[in-house]
């Protein structure tokens, strides 16, 4: 079994699924803001299953610098 993905309609990418059927990736958006997300799932046998679509919102947060306010 695999999953092939796509971030915002971008290239698509295909990972293997683990033993348990399950797999992950690593990803980090360029900025904040919508991300659409399609990920279709392929058996062992080859069969292409309905994708799904996802939509989620990332809110970059900024770094603190570790300043207070008036400290110098």
């Amino acid at each position: 079994m695999s999953f092939t993905y796509s971030f915002n309609g971008g290239p698509e990418a295909t990972v293997a699924a683990g033993a348990d059927g399950t797999a992950s990736v690593d990803w980090t958006p360029d900025s904040d803001g919508g991300t659409d997300l399609v990920v279709s799932a392929t058996t062992g046998s080859g069969i292409q299953l309905t994708p799904c679509y996802y939509f989620f919102t990332v809110n970059w947060k900024r770094e603190s610098t570790g300043r207070k306010r008036g400290a110098r």
